[in-house]
């Protein structure tokens, strides 16, 4: 709580909870949900083939001819911070409808997660990358404490550290 004269007092509300009834905002709030937010995804389409083409590359598919551009895609998701501030003031069943891949549940997400991380796990080709990744920084590791008396110091502190740890 803050208080400005220590008469009247100010209390922080988060957002979801506040309601535009003004004669001023609300019309405004209307005008972007029906017109201003489908035009801007209109005008974002190539962010979401960027976003589709993401996903397809994730799911282990080939993307041929993809070139991000951060600006477009940073476009599209402010379009997206928008649509999602509008649908939490109030649902819209047809901005949902518009925009489905858009519109998901946390549990969706969880579960589409889930599924893409099994299937990398079980990809021989991710594998294989992760264990040369893995093997290279242990060897960079090697490198460094080789030919660094300081960093090599500092390493034999910590295992003996860990050692006395363990054995309390």
């Amino acid at each position: 709580m803050f208080s400005l004269t220590g008469h009247a007092s100010i209390e922080p509300v988060p957002f979801h909870e506040v309601e535009m009834t003004s004669e001023f905002w609300r019309p405004r709030l209307i005008t972007q949900r029906k017109v201003l937010v489908p035009f801007a995804f209109e005008k974002t389409a190539q962010g979401v083939a960027h976003l589709q083409a993401a996903a397809d590359f994730l799911e282990g598919k080939k993307v041929e001819e993809h070139r991000p551009h951060r600006f477009i895609d940073s476009d599209l998701y402010k379009v997206m911070e928008g649509a999602a501030y509008l649908a939490q003031l109030q649902d819209d069943p047809e901005l949902e409808a518009a925009y489905p891949q858009l519109f998901v549940t946390n549990e969706e997400i969880t579960k589409n997660r889930d599924q893409a991380r099994k299937a990398l796990k079980e990809n021989a080709h991710f594998k294989k990358l992760t264990d040369d990744r893995a093997a290279a920084y242990r060897a960079q590791q090697d490198h460094l404490y080789e030919n660094d008396e300081r960093l090599a110091e500092l390493k034999e502190l910590v295992e003996n550290e860990k050692a006395q740890s363990k054995n309390k």
